[in-house]
């Protein structure tokens, strides 16, 4: 799909380990943009009864598919 880069790297920030994993497809094309593509993520690796600062939680960043264009506000990232 046009304006992602069809991967999402997880990085646990305790261990520092890395992995890549493909973006799947049907969440791109549902969840347009940053902030609902953002959500979703969020929903899928969260959860409940998880205290708020605790290091199980997910820290999400993102960028919608206008990022890195003339279009305004494109240049917008979001943090969940």
């Amino acid at each position: 799909m046009y304006g992602y880069a069809g991967r999402v790297l997880h990085i646990d920030l305790t261990t520092g380990k890395t992995h890549v994993e493909p973006l799947n497809e049907d969440y791109a094309k549902k969840y347009i943009g940053g902030i609902g593509l953002g959500m979703r993520l969020w929903l899928d690796h969260s959860k409940a009864g998880v205290e708020p600062f605790s290091p199980e939680n997910p820290l999400i960043l993102t960028t919608g598919p206008i990022s890195g264009t003339v279009w305004p506000t494109g240049g917008n990232g979001h943090a969940f």
